[in-house]
């Protein structure tokens, strides 16, 4: 992960990277060798640099009207076929396990798509909530408990869909299978393909690695004492530096990496090798890319000017064709630059702190004054060490989003930890994309990754709610009848909150005579006196009416009319409750 050049940190960015050295055996070939002596480096560096050819606007149409919320964007890139897919692995996995031992998965039913997708809001809210074990989640302690997560899964459901979780069928991996991330089936390659569906990959690209915690036992676990989790799970990431998406994930997993073109690795060593797998769609643009010292050579700055992208990083100085002599060992004063230059190259050698080594292939040298908060301090700067941390953070910003509201834990199931990694940069993603297409709302105000969090979690539950099992003695009802169709007497009210008052309907047509009344028939629509056994309009009018004209429903007795009692009549905002 690289870092920028500053005054407080720039250790990763200076030539001497042996901690980063992963691959030092299989990149030998690229390191230790003397410098082509045929090369002029007093050359001015004019190159001839072609101008990005790409759209202007980076989000494809599908992505550009604007989504109704977080989880649609979400579904974009998690699609309904994906979920679906993980939902029929798991309960085959399931039932394949319970073939071999009985005793495993008690009580297990077979799981839907509403299923895992309420499984994943709790997997994304243990990433706001943090506690020791996923049990805790559940704990009725009153000192820790958390209502939330019970009223989603129970704990039993929940780890039970955690421990069936599976992407592929274990029964069709061929024997001869040499891809170690097999395991992730087509969940991983499919949502790196929607990714790309996404938008259009800008002028500027970087590059850089990110690590995922894991201390099992994995043959390709990879151990890096800069890192706060020095062993884990190593992944190549393509980042869009205008838009922050990422385009693109390459997971190392040692020899069985899958490299476009072996060959590269004895010309450019394996980082140059990985790099070139992850351009291969964005190459013959004019794009720009950015890497740090341990993707750069000079040999993979000439292979990617053939094919009209350009480079610029930091490099290490042992690189193979790096220039030797008394001007690349003597010693330099701070602020000093040395530059050599063969025409079609540039390279900088700048004393910070500790000295900077910098090839690009598109930027001649200048020299910027670069501002601080200490006037005493003003210093220049090459505008290529500008350029670069400027535009190089795009995997850093990921990782400073993500990883404080990571749901990783102990596991021994490695792929699951990936999968889950994968989840949040679809939601890390998903944020870019919300923000970036809805900001010219009026008043729209960009939400941050927790909030985006929050977002999707309650609009899954929106979207998938949890089925509530009913509490107590059983209804006798065999139907329900919506309260509108219903022969309820109801009090008519005017706009300003006085009663309303007109003929009664039975009074005057049947007995001919006029009778001020406040009531009406809910289903009926006719104003009927409500008054006592004796003389009660309500009654004798549905009393007339044929039984066919009434809706049957036997939680209300007789024909389904109610028959209130004079006495037992209540006001309760402008409705009334009846006592039978």
């Amino acid at each position: 992960m690289a870092m920028q050049i500053s005054e407080g940190d720039d250790d990763d960015l200076y030539y001497d990277a042996a901690s980063e050295d992963d691959f030092e055996a299989e990149d030998e070939s690229d390191s230790d060798i003397d410098e082509d002596e045929t090369i002029n480096w007093d050359e001015e560096f004019r190159p001839p640099v072609h101008n990005f050819q790409g759209p202007d606007d980076q989000i494809k149409d599908d992505f550009r009207h604007h989504f109704g919320t977080s989880l649609d964007i979400l579904r974009k890139f998690i699609d309904d076929s994906m979920v679906e897919k993980i939902a029929v692995e798991s309960n085959r996995y399931a039932e394949q396990v319970k073939r071999t031992s009985p005793r495993a998965f008690i009580g297990w039913t077979p799981v839907t798509a509403a299923d895992i997708w309420r499984f994943l809001s709790l997997i994304l809210a243990m990433t706001l909530v943090k506690k020791s074990s996923y049990k805790e989640y559940w704990s009725t302690d009153p000192l820790v408990s958390t209502t939330f997560f019970p009223s989603v899964m129970s704990r039993d459901r929940f780890i039970s869909i955690l421990r069936a979780l599976h992407f592929v069928n274990n029964e069709t991996v061929p024997q001869t299978n040499q891809d170690r991330f097999i395991k992730l089936g087509s969940f991983m390659t499919d949502l790196l393909m929607n990714f790309q569906r996404a938008i259009h990959a800008g002028k500027v690209l970087c590059i850089d690695e990110s690590l995922i915690p894991f201390k099992g036992r994995l043959s390709f676990k990879q151990y890096n004492p800069k890192k706060r989790s020095r062993f884990g799970v190593k992944l190549f990431l393509v980042v869009d530096s205008a838009m922050q998406f990422v385009l693109d994930v390459l997971p190392y997993q040692g020899k069985s990496t899958q490299i476009t073109d072996r060959s590269w690795i004895s010309l450019v060593g394996f980082g140059g090798a990985a790099v070139l797998t992850l351009l291969q769609p964005y190459l013959d643009a004019g794009r720009r890319i950015i890497i740090d010292n341990w993707f750069h050579s000079l040999k993979l700055a000439r292979m990617l000017k053939d094919r009209l992208t350009y480079v610029l990083g930091t490099v290490q100085k042992r690189r193979k064709g790096i220039p030797r002599g008394a001007r690349m060992t003597r010693k330099l004063r701070k602020g000093e630059v040395e530059t050599f230059s063969d025409g079609d190259v540039l390279i900088e050698r700048w004393q910070d702190r500790r000295e900077v080594l910098i090839l690009n292939t598109f930027m001649p040298h200048g020299m910027t004054e670069w501002p601080s908060t200490n006037p005493n301090n003003q210093r220049m700067k090459p505008d290529t060490v500008l350029l670069y941390n400027k535009t190089m953070g795009g995997v850093d910003n990921v990782d400073k989003t993500i990883k404080p509201n990571q749901s990783l834990r102990k596991s021994y199931k490695w792929y699951k930890k990936v999968a889950f990694y994968l989840v949040e940069l679809s939601v890390y993603n998903s944020m870019i994309m919300y923000n970036t297409t809805q900001n010219d709302q009026v008043g729209f105000r960009r939400l941050n990754y927790e909030v985006f969090v929050k977002s999707i979690i309650h609009n899954i539950l929106t979207k998938f709610p949890v089925a509530r099992k009913p509490r107590g003695r059983p209804s006798q009802s065999r139907v329900s009848v919506p309260l509108a169709n219903m022969h309820i007497p109801e009090r008519v009210m005017k706009e300003n909150g006085y009663p309303s008052k007109s003929d009664c309907f039975h009074c005057k047509t049947k007995l001919g005579k006029r009778t001020i009344t406040q009531f009406k028939c809910l289903a009926c629509e006719k104003r009927l006196c409500i008054g006592s056994s004796v003389f009660n309009c309500f009654k004798f009018y549905h009393d007339e009416m044929s039984p066919t004209d009434f809706i049957t429903a036997p939680q209300l007795g007789l024909n389904g009319i109610l028959h209130p009692r004079k006495s037992a009549l209540k006001s309760n905002r402008n409705h009334f409750k009846f006592r039978f």
